[in-house]
C-alpha cells in the first residue's frame, strides 16, 4: 500500500464526554476530566537521489473536530499541572517535506497545518485544585 503525500491527515468529528462521578487524582499532570479531538498529520513526502533533484511535498494537516466536555460531578486534582477540566482540539501537523541530493538538491516544502476546531467545557460542580499550573477549567 502506498501513501499519497498530498492528501490530508483524517479529519475528527465529534467527541463528547458527559460526567457525572467524583473524581479525584493524587498524580503531577493527572486531569480529572480530559477530553480532546487531535485530527490526523499530513504525509511525509519522499527523498529523492540524482543529478538535479527536489524533493517532494509534505502533505497537509486536518482540522480539529468538534469537542464537548460537560462535568456534573465534583472534581479534585492535588498536584502540579493537574487541570480539573480540560477540553481541547487540535489540528494536526504539516507532512515533512522530502529531501533532495545531487549535483542541484532543493529541498521540498510542507503544506499547513489543520486548525483547532470548537472546544466546548460545561461544568456544574466543584472543581479543586491543589498544584502550581492545576487550572480549574481549561
Amino acid at each position: 500500500m502506498t501513501a499519497d503525500p498530498d492528501a490530508p491527515g483524517d479529519e475528527q468529528d465529534l467527541a463528547e464526554v458527559f460526567d457525572e462521578t467524583n473524581i479525584t487524582t493524587d498524580g503531577a499532570k493527572s486531569h480529572g476530566m480530559h477530553v480532546f479531538s487531535r485530527s490526523g498529520a499530513g504525509g511525509v513526502a519522499g527523498t529523492v537521489d540524482f543529478g538535479v533533484a527536489q524533493g517532494g511535498t509534505g502533505g497537509a494537516g486536518n482540522g480539529g473536530g468538534h469537542v464537548i466536555g460537560t462535568n456534573r460531578g465534583a472534581i479534585t486534582t492535588k498536584k502540579d499541572g493537574a487541570i480539573g477540566v480540560f477540553v481541547q482540539s487540535l489540528g494536526g501537523e504539516s507532512g515533512a517535506g522530502g529531501s533532495s541530493f545531487g549535483f542541484v538538491g532543493i529541498p521540498g516544502s510542507a503544506l499547513q497545518a489543520g486548525t483547532g476546531g470548537t472546544a466546548e467545557a460545561y461544568n456544574y460542580a466543584a472543581v479543586t485544585t491543589r498544584g502550581k499550573g492545576a487550572h480549574g477549567v481549561v
